[in-house]
């Protein structure tokens, strides 16, 4: 499995206004973000799915973890850390792919 990169990690930090330091680890921030996910649900309904809709996290999968998973919000965090790593794989895979072309 892909390693998230510390850009990736600083953009899901940012996106969720999360306080803390960049040099956390992957669990480290799944479980901050796991927080911050249970109380944007709670508290702040439209803020979270702005910023799901900013992150390509599809509305339909999130309400089939609210609906059916024991703990959501966790669900919730790991899906948006492995759509972010998802993400970050296809820049890396497009970029090194663009970056052959200008080799002659």
């Amino acid at each position: 499995m892909q390693k998230l990169k510390n850009h990736t990690k600083s953009l899901i930090i940012n996106s969720f206004e999360i306080d803390t330091l960049d040099t956390i680890t992957e669990k480290e921030l799944e479980e901050m973000l796991a927080a911050r996910v249970e109380d944007l649900l709670a508290h702040r309904l439209e803020f979270f799915f702005a910023a799901m809709y900013r992150m390509d996290v599809k509305e339909e999968t999130i309400h089939h973890l609210l609906a059916n998973d024991p703990k959501p919000a966790l669900a919730i965090a790991r899906l948006i850390i492995q759509r972010q790593k998802e993400k970050q794989a296809s820049r890396d895979k497009y970029r090194s792919e663009t970056d052959d072309l200008w080799d002659f």
